[in-house]
């Protein structure tokens, strides 16, 4: 029995290969959380649990991802390379968002709770509150990363006919080739 959940357990990260899960196995299997929490449980908040180490590794991987979108951010950037990193940040938001709603989910299905709202403080502890009131810094950063997108996107000057990745232009601004 034990052969065959090993088995199906290799078999599961093959398939998982290349894909955004993969990442979180990664780092599942390696045991190096990223980005623990370090605020303190809140007076009105209650601890109703610990996160596993499969949703410390989702946490970590969403961690991951808010860092390459700020390093994104502070790269300087050229014209020639703004419809590059417009897609790198789409994917990038595209993978937080699901990343996020797996994260979130996950914790819900697990637990039952009457709380109105759930976080995860210092120590992972998982702890839930009546009143509802976000304290994550990480939705004002993200906040910051879709006003620049909205920046950049308002204010490119660009020649459509003579862009190299025409085709794959997304651009709001992209005019027909005539």
């Amino acid at each position: 029995m034990n052969q065959k959940k090993g088995r199906k357990m290799k078999d599961l990260r093959e398939a998982q290969k290349g894909t955004f899960f993969s990442k979180i196995n990664e780092i599942f299997e390696s045991g190096q959380w990223k980005g623990e929490p370090t605020e303190k449980i809140g007076e009105e908040e209650k601890v109703i649990g610990e996160l596993t180490d499969y949703e410390k590794a989702i946490l970590s991987r969403r961690n991951q991802l808010i860092e390459e979108l700020k390093k994104i951010k502070e790269e300087p950037f050229s014209i020639v390379k703004i419809q590059e990193i417009i897609s790198k940040i789409e994917t990038i938001e595209g993978e937080i968002s699901i990343v996020d709603k797996i994260f979130w989910k996950s914790l819900h299905q697990r637990l039952s709770t009457d709380f109105d709202t759930i976080g995860i403080r210092a120590g992972w502890k998982i702890v839930g509150k009546n009143t509802i009131e976000n304290s994550d810094d990480d939705v004002h950063e993200l906040g910051e990363i879709f006003s620049l997108i909205s920046k950049i996107r308002e204010n490119v000057q660009h020649n459509c006919e003579k862009c190299p990745v025409y085709d794959r232009c997304i651009l709001p601004i992209k005019k027909k080739k005539e």
